[in-house]
């Protein structure tokens, strides 16, 4: 029944039943898929995302599903990139407007860029001191970053259990403590990284940066 409305275009009919499909069998990979389409279609690009990755989780490779998740995907990147570059913009008119800046770190915020989005809440809070949503919106990145580094921090030591020395979790380890103050943990990963890789550059670059914070 979903598929019938699904071709005849009712796309709110379709998804009824494609749910109520999924209610009574919720491992359907072609559902999600079909799901995805319409999402898609009406322009709800983090439903559509979510319906794709929820159909490859089931049906493992589905070039179909793959292709058209990276499109809806690299659609919302330009969506988002648009929208950094419009704000960007209207900043530049209006230099002194503690909300666009607002408006800007939410862009960033939609792209994951959250120290971008950090910064220009730092730029709002100053030119509005005042504003309590500006300070939570500050102390709600502040958390997720921290939750962030957190969960990637526990999934790395978990990796180096079956890879003990993988240059690129002790790297993303060292960056976790780096940014956590927690500057002798830190350069213990940066260097086991480099006995992996002693060419990578990046690491040689933090570590010097970390050294240069301790005074050596």
């Amino acid at each position: 029944l979903a598929n019938v409305y699904h071709g005849l275009g009712q796309f709110k009919a379709a998804e009824k039943e494609y749910l109520a499909t999924l209610n009574l069998s919720p491992d359907l990979p072609s559902v999600y898929h079909n799901l995805g389409e319409i999402y898609h279609l009406e322009g709800k690009l983090d439903q559509a995302i979510e319906a794709y990755q929820r159909s490859l989780s089931y049906s493992g490779e589905a070039p179909s599903t793959e292709k058209r998740l990276n499109e809806a995907v690299q659609k919302k990147q330009e969506l988002i990139s648009r929208e950094i570059l419009q704000n960007q913009l209207a900043i530049v008119k209006n230099p002194d407007n503690a909300q666009r800046y607002r408006e800007l770190a939410l862009s960033y915020y939609r792209a994951r860029q959250l120290e971008d989005a950090l910064e220009s809440l730092q730029v709002a809070a100053h030119l509005e001191p005042d504003s309590q949503q500006i300070r939570y919106d500050i102390e709600s990145l502040l958390q997720q970053k921290k939750d962030s580094l957190e969960a990637i921090r526990r999934n790395r030591l978990k990796r180096l259990e079956d890879e003990p020395q993988n240059p690129d979790c002790h790297y993303d380890l060292g960056l976790i403590y780096f940014n956590q103050d927690q500057s002798e943990k830190a350069e213990q990963h940066f260097r086991i990284a480099l006995e992996s890789a002693p060419n990578a550059v990046i690491i040689w670059l933090n570590l010097g940066r970390l050294l240069k914070n301790k005074g050596q």
